[in-house]
């Protein structure tokens, strides 16, 4: 008989869209729960003597970020499917509607050796394309996302440097685990420090894990209205 397994997507950036790729439509099904971002995977009877195998994608709005979940299943197997990875302890973990082991998520990349940890903000990565902090605006709440070691789960970005003392910075929420057990997300909070009668450009530097550094690139404009974030 048929499976059923839930997956929860998390979006990034926040409150952002994506969709579904699913090469086996004849015989997965994915349906949404609601509105939410949980997921029906149902995995149909393999009545073939043919083994099977197919990966499942979510792909992000941001351009860069995709989840992946490899199922396998053998010929002439019911909606039971052999995971892909095996180990248990790479999240996140399946919820099952049965007994049967559901699938697991595979890692991207495949190989579960140590990788180059990354810390990217979702905007404001370049001194041409800032973020802008408006006249009436008290913070910008900035997503970012982390790679990790292959390892070990991340700990949040922490203290920021800027010149002027324009602005201060802090973690906001995260990092939170995502489908794929390598890539990590979050919020970071810079909040403005005190009021100016021109135009300033500011560069904040903020320490990530493992070694890693980001820079968020403002536009403080004070006088105007527009861009304003916070309240």
């Amino acid at each position: 008989m048929a499976h059923t397994y839930t997956r929860t997507v998390t979006v990034v950036p926040a409150d952002d869209g994506y969709t579904w790729s699913n090469p086996a439509t004849g015989w997965i099904v994915i349906t949404q729960v609601g509105s939410s971002d949980t997921w029906n995977i149902e995995v149909l009877d393999n009545a073939t003597s043919q083994s099977r195998s197919a990966t499942l994608t979510v792909n992000h709005t941001d351009g860069s970020t995709t989840n992946s979940i490899t199922v396998n299943q053998a010929a002439g197997a019911s909606g039971g499917v052999t995971p892909t990875p095996s180990p248990s302890t790479i999240p996140p973990t399946p919820t099952p509607s049965s007994s049967t082991p559901g699938p697991t998520p595979t890692p991207s990349p495949s190989s579960s050796n140590s990788v180059n940890p990354t810390f990217t903000f979702a905007s404001g990565t370049t001194s041409s394309l800032r973020d802008i902090m408006g006249t009436n605006a008290l913070y910008n709440d900035v997503a970012y996302t982390i790679t990790n070691d292959g390892m070990t789960s991340p700990i949040g970005p922490g203290t920021m440097s800027s010149s002027g003392g324009w602005i201060n910075g802090a973690n906001l929420s995260g990092p939170t685990g995502t489908f794929n057990p390598l890539v990590f997300t979050g919020v970071y909070r810079f909040t403005k420090m005190q009021s100016g009668s021109s135009t300033q450009f500011v560069d904040c530097t903020v320490g990530g894990p493992y070694g890693t550094t980001e820079v968020w690139y403002v536009q403080m404009n004070f006088g105007t209205f527009g861009g304003d974030k916070g309240s």
